[in-house]
């Protein structure tokens, strides 16, 4: 089992807006997610509250849009990482 593996952005295009959100876990093929249970369910190492409580997964709070130029070289975003219910999709 391997655990999230860090990605670095070292080029992004300029004077245009950025469309950010923040995803986990196995390839993005935006809209569809993978679920895979070792991000958003089982019990990670450490914490007081390793694993989600019943009825709930991890996930991101949140989207964002920043624009780089040369006023603005280095943006940094940041995201809310919460607790929240299992999408259970239409009833």
């Amino acid at each position: 089992m391997t655990g999230p593996k860090l990605g670095r952005v070292t080029q992004v295009p300029t004077g245009k807006s950025l469309y950010i959100v923040a995803g986990m876990g196995g390839v993005l093929l935006l809209p569809q997610e993978s679920s895979d249970p070792f991000y958003f369910r089982n019990p990670w190492i450490g914490g007081s509250r390793s694993t989600p409580p019943a009825g709930a997964e991890r996930g991101f709070k949140g989207y964002t849009c920043v624009t780089v130029d040369r006023r603005n070289q280095r943006p940094v975003v940041n995201w809310e990482f919460l607790y929240v219910p299992i999408d259970r999709g239409p009833k």
